[in-house]
């Protein structure tokens, strides 16, 4: 007798639970429904534009300008003989708002080979800024003052009174420090100097 209670128990809990099952099925397919609980809104806070100021190839054509121009080398050669180049690099302001720049250097390799240069912004006309300054191998001067760059205008960086030695390359690594008058924040464009 056991056997055949426990047998008809597992028969009875067999059938309800297929019946159990073949009801949820019923029901889920033929309905559902539910609430939405969280929304997701996805909003555009930072726009992709155009760079404000570029930099451009000088027209001595001793730059190498990288992706989106807020990047350059530039790569000159250091001789024992006095070099100057007016024109290494253009720095332009795209927008009609006028902006200050400088230039920073925050790193150096090799570069007692060199034994003078004045890295300095001009506008072709005023009396150049003076930004960084290297005498007798060493640096004298490592920042500039800001430097105004008119609206929609191009200055330019000049290289002068360049003078090395041989011994391989020599390299100034330099941020150029964009901002608007009168505030304190700045963007940074990266500028290398390759001195062969």
């Amino acid at each position: 007798m056991d056997r055949k209670t426990d047998t008809r128990r597992q028969t009875r809990l067999l059938i309800w639970a297929v019946v159990t099952l073949l009801l949820l099925a019923t029901y889920s397919a033929s309905s559902a429904s539910g609430t939405v609980y969280y929304a997701l809104t996805l909003q555009n806070y930072a726009p992709i534009s155009s760079p404000l100021v570029t930099l451009q190839n000088g027209t001595e054509n001793l730059s190498t300008i990288y992706t989106n121009n807020t990047s350059a080398r530039i790569e000159v050669d250091a001789t024992p003989t006095l070099q100057n180049h007016s024109y290494a690099l253009n720095i332009t302001n795209t927008v009609e708002t006028g902006w200050e720049v400088k230039l920073s250097l925050y790193d150096n390799d090799s570069i007692a080979r060199i034994s003078n240069a004045t890295i300095e912004f001009h506008n072709g006309t005023d009396t150049p800024s003076a930004q960084i300054r290297i005498e007798d191998g060493n640096i004298v001067k490592s920042e500039g003052e800001f430097y105004g760059l008119p609206p929609s205008g191009t200055i330019f960086l000049r290289i002068g009174d360049l003078k090395g030695t041989s011994g391989g390359p020599s390299h100034l690594y330099v941020n150029l420090k964009i901002k608007n008058p009168g505030t304190s924040t700045y963007s940074l464009y990266i500028i290398t100097l390759e001195f062969t």
